[in-house]
């Protein structure tokens, strides 16, 4: 990956798939054509709960892991195409019994404050997702893994119950890998006040509820970010995030109310354009494909619009529901599995 391109967490991915969406937001973009070492800012939708992307309802909102995934690493990334690829491991596998996991930690990825991320970062991480008092919403899943041993930068565990998914939630919703040593020394809230990753993008500063400066990280394995800046500005009020699309205060914004997006529509402005495939364009990341000049307005194609009184309530129990799926998914896939070892 060159430093021109974009990198797979570059924040331009303005949607994020999973199974506690319960409703795909309209979204308009005023991406003018941005150079590599540019500031691209976003108008968000929501406030930043916690920088822990672990632990409580905020791991399993959607909408944040573009924040999570652009300052920390998981376990296992994804491809364009949405095919499993390295990540902070480069390899993953079962044994033949299915009894142990092996995994090999790559030896190229640094913290944000220069220490070299370790085998022991990542089972420290595995260990602390299974732990049932660590706040985890997906703690069923890594609890059937334990027994770490490190050998070098490969890593076994036994398998105390099989999780036929398990590689795929490394790759999904609480899947980082946080850094042992630094949260150790300054516990829950010091992280939360200068939080560290691995990722692309460092934190530069954050104040709650305003706004969150991050910059690129020029030591990232997956290569130098293309903009040197990427400020999120927290606009609850959806009028107020299209104003800020309008005045041209920011570039990107999403989940505006249908009327203004069919107003956008309407408008036989120079420059507007509409597309019927945000979530699919920015799902190809990795700057293969970087939006070039005028302002977008996008609907995702074959969203039915609901009404106002669903749609408050879909995203008023958004995490609760959220979690609820993701336990019926992992049961499903857990009895499946077992079905295919029967067989």
């Amino acid at each position: 990956m060159t430093g021109s391109s974009i990198c797979r967490r570059t924040l331009l991915q303005l949607t994020v798939a999973g199974a506690v969406a319960l409703a795909v937001p309209h979204g308009i973009a005023r991406v003018e054509a941005q150079e590599a070492g540019k500031t691209v800012t976003i108008a968000y939708n929501v406030n930043l709960p916690s920088f822990d992307p672990t632990v409580g309802a905020s791991a399993v909102n959607p909408t944040i892991q573009t924040i999570y995934q652009a300052v920390f690493d998981p376990y296992i990334g994804q491809a364009p195409d949405l095919t499993f690829e390295p990540g902070i491991l480069t390899d993953w596998a079962y044994n033949d019994d299915k009894t142990k996991i092996m995994l090999t930690v790559r030896d190229d990825a640094v913290w944000h404050n220069g220490d070299k991320v370790t085998p022991e970062d990542v089972v420290w991480s595995l260990e602390r997702a299974g732990n049932p008092e660590s706040g985890n919403p997906i703690q069923f899943v890594w609890s059937k893994i334990g027994n770490f041993q490190i050998d070098g930068n490969v890593i076994t565990a036994d398998v105390t119950e099989y999780q036929p998914d398990l590689f795929k939630w490394m790759a999904f919703l609480t899947g980082y890998v946080l850094p042992k040593k630094y949260y150790e020394e300054v516990g829950a809230e010091g992280f939360e006040a200068k939080p560290i990753g691995s990722g692309p993008y460092m934190v530069d500063t954050f104040e709650r509820n305003a706004f969150l400066r991050l910059k690129a990280n020029p030591d990232y394995w997956g290569g130098k970010p293309a903009f040197d800046t990427v400020i999120f500005k927290f606009v609850p009020d959806a009028t107020s995030r299209v104003a800020e699309i309008e005045s041209g205060a920011a570039d990107v914004t999403l989940e505006i109310p249908y009327e203004e997006f069919d107003r956008h529509r309407r408008r036989d402005h120079p420059g507007l354009r509409h597309r019927d495939d945000l979530h699919q364009r920015y799902r190809r990341h990795e700057g293969r494909e970087r939006p070039q000049g005028g302002r977008h307005v996008h609907q995702q194609e074959g969203h039915r619009r609901p009404a106002a009184a669903r749609l408050r309530r879909a995203h008023r129990h958004a995490a609760d529901a959220g979690i609820r799926r993701l336990r019926s998914l992992h049961h499903r896939a857990v009895r499946s599995g077992r079905r295919q070892g029967a067989a």
